[in-house]
């Protein structure tokens, strides 16, 4: 009868360690998943803080473009200056419009 509580006290004991090491993995994938989720998630904000800059320089290429052929069209005179805020106003809407595309595919 004694060594039967032994041996029974003994697989209480070892259910009871089974179920802490369970728990302790349990915790750790949690927390592993967890950081890979914030890694995951600063990466997709990177992309898009990425992409936003992209579309930036875009529109500032444009700009550059637009104003360098209206001054072109104009003679290269002085009309050329009112061309380049007009093309910055074009600039600036084809811009927008890659905005909304991007936004859109995000």
């Amino acid at each position: 009868m004694a060594m039967k509580k032994v041996v029974d006290a003994a697989r209480l004991q070892s259910a009871q360690f089974l179920r802490e090491q369970h728990e302790a993995i349990e915790t750790e994938e949690t927390e592993r998943l967890r950081a890979e989720q914030a890694v995951a998630d600063d990466l997709r904000r990177q992309i898009r803080e990425a992409k936003e800059l992209t579309w930036q320089n875009e529109a500032r290429l444009a700009e550059r473009r637009l104003a360098s052929l209206r001054q072109q069209l104009s003679g290269g005179t002085g009309a050329g200056v009112g061309g380049a805020d007009g093309a910055a106003d074009a600039a600036g809407d084809v811009g927008e419009a890659g905005r909304g595309g991007g936004a859109a595919a995000i």
